[in-house]
């Protein structure tokens, strides 16, 4: 009987083992696809306000990004509402950051070259692993704030101008930038604590709904510029918003499968497609020092990504 109990032991620890592991390749997955997805998207968002209107821009890819979600809805064909006043709360301040987001995120494009605005971007994991351990209580560990300080060390190199280490950080365009990236890490730690709330894709349908909505002002004076967007355009902002609805999708299922500080790591990944994009179809310079900065900080979101590769040089 002791016998029989102990093989039953053995087997529930390597069920629960094996899980974790099934759990750990899930959310990677889902980071990762979302990470290809949002790089894609940005070098389309970046192509669209070369030459229109970020407002409205901003308006007409969030509706068409709100109808895909919608239509994910209805293919899934399920919808929980909850009840508690909280998570409403949360999800409306999500939607007042991301309004936000998207209105000095487009702008942010037009004033700054894409391979730089995009490498910029990722010191929102600094603001990310400030917010996670203030609001979630997540850990801070020895492995995350080395792989952090390899992200700050990257963006030196990229923001360096000849004597001045942070000669650029005069420029509107990175200070938008960085602004941005300050509040996408503190709206990934409210969506974070409000998606449990909800299933995932509701969750992205509300807030990309909520967006047009607070930005109906803008569409009703910027009419023919949408209109602009259509005609000049086409469908380049239909994929953009398809690409849209895969990255929060996808970033939003891994956030719910472990640590938001583990998931942000790993979608710093999408600045090398960025950094690509900018170079092929813009002709971006100083891809050189670009390419170095997004290199020490991908090497730190690997070491985020991959805590044993410490442990093993420790020990």
């Amino acid at each position: 009987m002791l016998q029989s109990n102990e093989i039953g032991g053995a087997f529930s620890k390597q069920y629960k083992v094996c899980n974790s592991n099934k759990s750990a390749m899930m959310w990677q997955l889902y980071a990762l696809l979302s990470a290809v997805s949002i790089g894609f998207q940005r070098i389309i968002n970046a192509y669209v306000v070369k030459t229109e209107d970020h407002l409205a821009y901003s308006w007409f890819a969030t509706c068409l990004t709100s109808l895909f979600f919608m239509l994910l809805l209805i293919m899934m064909g399920d919808i929980a509402l909850p009840t508690s006043l909280h998570a409403w709360a949360l999800a409306l301040i999500a939607g007042v950051l991301w309004t936000l987001i998207t209105i000095l995120g487009f702008k942010s494009y037009q004033l700054t070259p894409l391979s730089l605005r995009e490498s910029l971007s990722r010191v929102d994991m600094l603001f990310l692993l400030f917010f996670s351990a203030l609001l979630l209580g997540e850990s801070i560990t020895l492995v995350k704030v080395l792989g952090t300080g390899c992200i700050f060390i990257g963006l030196i190199v990229l923001t360096r101008q000849k004597e001045k280490a942070f000669g650029r950080l005069t420029d509107k365009g990175v200070q938008l930038t960085l602004l941005v990236a300050a509040f996408h890490g503190l709206v990934s730690v409210i969506d974070k604590r409000a998606v449990v709330f909800f299933l995932p894709a509701f969750y992205g349908f509300l807030e990309y709904a909520l967006v047009p909505v607070y930005l109906m002002p803008v569409a009703v004076k910027n009419r023919d510029k949408i209109k602009q967007i259509i005609i000049n355009k086409k469908f380049i902002p239909i994929i953009g918003s398809v690409l849209s609805v895969i990255a929060y999708y996808s970033r939003l299922q891994a956030s719910i499968l472990t640590e938001v500080s583990n998931v942000f790591p790993v979608l710093q990944l999408s600045t090398v497609i960025s950094i690509l994009g900018g170079f092929i179809f813009f002709k971006e310079g100083e891809l050189r020092s670009r390419i170095i900065g997004s290199i020490i900080m991908i090497i730190g979101s690997i070491l985020i990504l991959n805590p044993e590769l410490i442990n093993a040089f420790i020990q």
